[in-house]
């Protein structure tokens, strides 16, 4: 598989490939809703994404690779209002310094959570901090962890009887897994028609099937 130059990347570039497409999403009841945020930036003419390390005195998640975002609250206008109020609570950026690109499908966890993925776009140098209560500390990753079949990995996980593959990337000493693997996946898929995965025809789109 070809591996493509993040030298095309711009944010109209993604503006427009998120435009040009019909977002899935899911109405499951049952499964409680949430909301982040893949905010990117440009840095040392390079694209960059915002992750944060989440605190390790978290009830859930503790300790993994994320990005800025949570469950939907009472007063939140809408999913995107909750990916924005979760990003200015977790690493004090303002929504007003946010551009919004556009949206990913929703994907739900076996925890019973639907998951509406939010692109956004800040202009760099911007000043920003982990909120230390529920973030660690704050990772600038480069694109380009994403466009390289050598930080990929997957495992083939089976959860009653159903397969689909568990994605894993490595950048340093972090592992980013799961559902943040699994939505940066989809981004470069969309942006850049780069999917490293052996079994990208397996998509995560009916709670259903996973009951």
């Amino acid at each position: 598989m070809k591996v493509p130059s993040i030298r095309f990347f711009s944010k109209e570039n993604v503006k427009k490939s998120l435009k040009n497409r019909n977002k899935f999403k899911i109405a499951y009841p049952e499964y409680r809703h949430s909301a982040v945020l893949l905010l990117l930036f440009e840095k040392d003419d390079e694209p960059h994404v915002i992750l944060t390390k989440r605190a390790n005195n978290l009830k859930k998640h503790k300790g993994e690779i994320s990005f800025p975002g949570g469950k939907i609250e009472e007063g939140d206008e809408s999913l995107l209002d909750t990916a924005l109020r979760e990003t200015e609570e977790e690493i004090h950026l303002p929504r007003e310094k946010i551009e919004i690109l556009g949206e990913l499908d929703d994907m739900f966890t076996l925890t019973h959570y639907v998951i509406s993925p939010f692109v956004g776009y800040v202009q760099y140098p911007f000043d920003y901090s982990p909120n230390k209560t529920e973030v660690e500390y704050i990772i600038e990753t480069p694109l380009h962890v994403f466009l390289n079949k050598d930080t990929f990995s997957e495992k083939l996980f089976d959860f009653h009887g159903k397969k689909f593959p568990v994605f894993y990337y490595q950048y340093d000493e972090h592992t980013i897994w799961g559902a943040t693997a699994y939505m940066l996946n989809q981004f470069v898929e969309i942006v850049f028609g780069f999917n490293p995965s052996a079994h990208p025809e397996i998509k995560r789109l009916n709670p259903e099937e996973f009951q």
